[in-house]
């Protein structure tokens, strides 16, 4: 289960079960999804958990993921670390009961106090391939020249390190337009805008103020030297950016992310916005399992990532992370494997309350 600030902090509860993420199904597969459900401990408050049975998951790497909905930290300013997230400027960030996704408070920053705050989670830059999902909330006024800037990852110096891949948009109106992302590696900008290996979908219908979504990231840095990296951004399950088949780890730069940005990490030229985020997932695995209100994932308006705390090619086992779900309402687990891609879907469960540490 991923390391939580929300009841006790500190190392992650599940040791390393292997260096390396494996399948049995190739990118763009998706299996016969599997109904095979069992549930444990619906009405234990310290143990519940989900068990999805089936074939053909594979692996998963264990042990550094974690989950952070600020409900343990204290009201007002925010210091650094913020549970399992650290910051290179919290000015301006505070934990906030104005809003919540779930519970009763998040992470808020105000950029008219401070315009460049940092709020990333470290990752150990021994992996390629990684997940991030939280849920994210912006309101105020804009301009045309507003940037909005949301998840990046990448090695070096936070940020400004490369290789780094970046998603940011310049605004029109009241919500982000023309694409400003890019992928860069020491041989410079590597991939940008019309660029053949990049995939885009209009997000300005999607990324409205005064909402609630579900932002997800997920990278696959690839091997040096080899055209073979994948990043892709998604909002409230519809895929905003991809950039895949880029040489991202170089010979003269071969160094695998060790951050990744969340959606606080700036708003160029936008001194009257405020953004929230709340139930931040992270983790060094593309595997992951999601729960929604829809049995066919696409289907899906609401979302909320699961803690996987045990992972085989037969069964995966999670916490129950309710978020804005409640406790002894119907809903489904989704199930992708290593590669990213989904292997079963639409389980149906009765949501527990939140699982033990």
């Amino acid at each position: 289960m991923p390391t939580k600030n929300s009841l006790k902090t500190g190392a992650s509860r599940m040791a390393n079960n292997g260096a390396h993420d494996t399948a049995t199904t190739v990118p763009g597969d998706r299996a016969t999804p599997d109904v095979s459900l069992s549930v444990a401990g619906v009405a234990a408050s310290n143990s519940n958990s989900y068990t999805i049975t089936g074939t053909g998951f594979g692996t998963k790497f264990i042990g550094a993921a974690t989950f952070d909905n600020f409900e343990s930290e204290s009201v007002g300013a925010a210091s650094s670390p913020i549970g399992n997230l650290k910051s290179g400027n919290v000015t301006g960030t505070t934990i906030s009961e104005i809003d919540s996704n779930s519970g009763s408070r998040c992470l808020s920053h105000d950029f008219s106090v401070n315009g460049f705050p940092k709020i990333y989670r470290e990752l150990a830059g021994a992996r390629a391939k990684g997940y991030m999902s939280l849920h994210v909330k912006w309101s105020g006024s804009n301009t045309s020249t507003t940037i909005f800037k949301y998840g990046r990852v990448g090695a070096g110096g936070v940020y400004s390190g490369n290789p780094k891949f970046g998603e940011s948009y310049t605004s029109s109106g009241m919500a982000p337009s023309s694409f400003g992302g890019e992928v860069v590696t020491s041989n410079g900008i590597v991939g940008y805008g019309a660029n053949a290996n990049f995939k885009a979908s209009n997000p300005s219908a999607i990324y409205t103020p005064d909402t609630w979504h579900f932002y997800e990231l997920e990278w696959d840095a690839g091997t040096t030297g080899q055209p073979d990296s994948f990043f892709e951004a998604r909002c409230d399950g519809q895929r905003t950016i991809t950039f895949d088949g880029l040489e991202f780890l170089t010979a003269e730069n071969s160094s695998l992310p060790d951050w990744v940005l969340t959606f606080i990490n700036g708003f160029d030229q936008s001194p009257n916005i405020t953004a929230l985020m709340d139930d931040v997932y992270i983790d060094e695995s593309r595997a992951r399992v999601v729960m929604t209100n829809a049995a066919l994932y696409a289907n899906s308006t609401e979302w909320a990532a699961q803690g996987i705390t045990s992972y085989s090619a037969t069964s995966v086992t999670t916490s129950s992370e309710p978020q804005s779900f409640t406790v002894g309402e119907t809903a489904y687990l989704h199930l992708f494997n290593a590669l990213g891609v989904l292997v079963s879907e639409g389980n149906q469960i009765t949501v527990a309350s939140e699982g033990g540490q």
